[in-house]
């Protein structure tokens, strides 16, 4: 009977020293700003867009768009001991059963802001490393992905990146060419190149 006694002092005792260590913090919504917002999939939050090769188009139509918003993060004890801050950006656009979906997270680890975007599309996948979230940081990042210059369906581009699947499994669309807020300007799908249609 003692012993309960003081198991059930003592499991009390850790509580009301957990609760005294815990804290709250305001965590900021996601910055729409941020320079990796340069390079979605997708930009302007449009509704639409339509991608072309030959005789064939594309429409993907918006599904999804939203920033995250603010919010309090409880931490500390030992039930979450850090307290860090992440937000993000998610879109999904689809066309039929092709979709495009992008993400943006920024994470604070320790007082370092990070940053990093993912690019998905039936099985497709390719993310970017965790990078500082700085401008000059970002920048340097894209500047050693980009190429000077590709050919598209007849039409020149330049500082595009190119992106290969780098999850091994079977996708639809097996290359993605990026360029800095323009998006997604093309990608081949079936072995076709589609280019993206401008308004």
């Amino acid at each position: 009977m003692k012993k309960i006694f003081f198991a059930s002092i003592l499991f009390k005792c850790l509580l009301v020293l957990n609760s005294c260590s815990t804290e709250e913090i305001n965590c900021p919504a996601f910055d729409s700003n941020n320079l990796m917002m340069n390079y979605i999939q997708v930009t302007g939050n449009v509704e639409s867009v339509t991608y072309v090769s030959n005789n064939d188009s594309l429409l993907f139509i918006k599904d999804f768009f939203k920033f995250s918003d603010s919010y309090v993060e409880k931490c500390g004890g030992s039930a979450d001991p850090s307290c860090n801050c992440f937000s993000v950006f998610e879109s999904i656009y689809r066309a039929d059963s092709l979709f495009l979906n992008n993400e943006v997270i920024i994470k604070e680890d320790e007082s370092i802001e990070t940053v990093e975007i993912s690019y998905q599309s039936n099985g497709f996948r390719w993310n970017s490393e965790r990078v500082g979230n700085t401008a000059a940081v970002i920048n340097d990042y894209f500047r050693r992905l980009e190429m000077t210059e590709i050919e598209l369906n007849g039409t020149k581009y330049f500082n595009i990146i190119a992106l290969n699947n780098n999850r091994k499994s079977e996708s639809l669309i097996t290359k993605m060419y990026i360029q800095e807020n323009n998006g997604l300007i093309g990608f081949i799908l079936d072995e076709k190149t589609y280019t993206l249609l401008k308004n």
